[in-house]
């Protein structure tokens, strides 16, 4: 209850140690340590160290080694989590070091990160991660920030490497904020000249600040249909083509970065279609500069995080989600469930084992203002778009999608004119 914590929240050092040592005493039984299996040793060197837990950083670390010097493989200490579980009255996690690529068992204790709120609660804001970037000199070709780690290490990663992106999360979880700082981190470090955007927001609500950037390629937003999606969608299956034809010029043409916010609109209305586009613009879409990052707050295996989708995303990020099911579901393990929201996320990429817990960066909405004066205010946004869909393509477009003539018709009176 909250009358064992201090004043400051926080649980004191001789109440935790007396906490567990009363557990112990009940492990035990009476017994001596040497009378323990491996299988109780463990646990008991796992309360020991519980008991070592410091109030202020209410979490445990414990490597898993193949197999340790007194023969307790991964699996049996998988099994030994759920059985000591109850006697910590901690929650698991598995992670995989970055810097040892070691597993590691991560045990929180739940009463001090109750009390203390979420532990990545704090605004990581991008600017400061931008900064930092710069100063590392680190030379990505295509720079994103991911945000920090626990140890507050900031952490970046090059989309090239990445190549497509698949996020889930609840409302609140901060999935939208991330594709806030994707489209800010891109803009601060590359030309219209350089890179463009394809921005499909099917809420109407993400996206429409964007109006105007001279990046944009198009912002499917406002008053568009599923079928305007799909003629963009065509449009960049056959740029994609073109540039297969023209590997040794892709260097000079720019990257077009795809993000399409709550694809669920569009799949469950178009299943077959959808997926069938999808599948045909990813085939080998990185390797000419195109990369893909959609998202959605509904992940049903059924009928939109289906596993054709999954596959076509060789990372994926999880925010807060509201079940197990629906963490294992993006990310093929629990713990998206028991995240904080506000950026809280797990990223796994296609060479990991397990997720890497971050907490995103956080950028206002003023400075997202800022960031599209400064860009509407730039000589480069005066040049003319290239990469544009030319209203004189889009009766082809509309034909293909095996639109009758009178339905063309109708379509292009409402098309904007370039």
């Amino acid at each position: 209850g909250l009358s064992s914590f201090d004043k400051k929240g926080y649980k004191s050092k001789e109440k935790i140690q007396s906490q567990y040592e009363k557990k112990i005493k009940v492990f035990l039984d009476g017994r001596d340590e040497s009378e323990l299996t491996h299988k109780e040793l463990d646990i008991f060197n796992r309360l020991q160290r519980a008991m070592e837990l410091d109030p202020r950083y209410p979490e445990v670390y414990f490597g898993l080694e193949e197999e340790s010097a007194i023969g307790i493989t991964i699996a049996d200490k998988l099994n030994l989590m759920t059985d000591s579980e109850f006697l910590i009255s901690s929650y698991p996690y598995l992670w995989e070091d970055e810097l040892t690529q070691k597993t590691i068992c991560r045990i929180i204790n739940p009463e001090a990160a109750e009390l203390l709120g979420s532990i990545y609660k704090e605004d990581v804001p991008l600017k400061k991660l931008i900064k930092q970037y710069k100063e590392l000199g680190l030379n990505y070709k295509l720079p994103i920030v991911l945000g920090e780690n626990k140890q507050e290490e900031p952490k970046f990663a090059d989309l090239v490497d990445l190549k497509h992106i698949l996020m889930t999360g609840s409302t609140g979880s901060g999935k939208s904020m991330f594709e806030h700082t994707v489209i800010s981190t891109l803009t601060s470090f590359f030309t219209p000249d350089e890179l463009r955007l394809y921005l499909v927001d099917m809420k109407r609500v993400e996206f429409q600040s964007y109006e105007g950037l001279p990046y944009l390629l198009s912002l499917v937003s406002n008053g568009w249909v599923p079928d305007d999606v799909f003629i963009g969608l065509k449009w960049l299956i056959d740029e994609k083509n073109k540039r297969l034809e023209m590997v040794k010029e892709v260097s000079k043409i720019p990257y077009i970065i795809v993000i399409i916010d709550t694809f669920s609109d569009l799949i469950c209305n178009s299943p077959i279609k959808f997926q069938d586009y999808m599948r045909e613009l990813m085939d080998r879409a990185a390797e000419v500069k195109i990369h893909v990052i959609m998202c959605d707050s509904r992940p049903s295996p059924i009928d939109v995080f289906t596993p054709l989708i999954q596959g076509l995303f060789p990372t994926k990020i999880c925010f807060k989600v509201s079940n197990i099911e629906d963490s294992k579901l993006i990310i093929g393990t629990e713990g998206g469930e028991k995240l904080k929201g506000y950026g809280d996320m797990l990223l796994l990429r296609i060479n990991q084992q397990y997720p890497i817990r971050l907490q995103a960066p956080y950028i206002s909405g003023e400075e997202v203002k800022k960031l599209l004066l400064d860009n509407k205010k730039n000589d480069l946004g005066e040049k003319k778009i290239v990469y544009k869909i030319p209203y004189a393509a889009l009766p082809t477009y509309f034909k293909d999608q095996g639109f009758t003539d009178e339905e063309i018709k109708k379509l292009m009176s409402t098309a904007k004119k370039e």
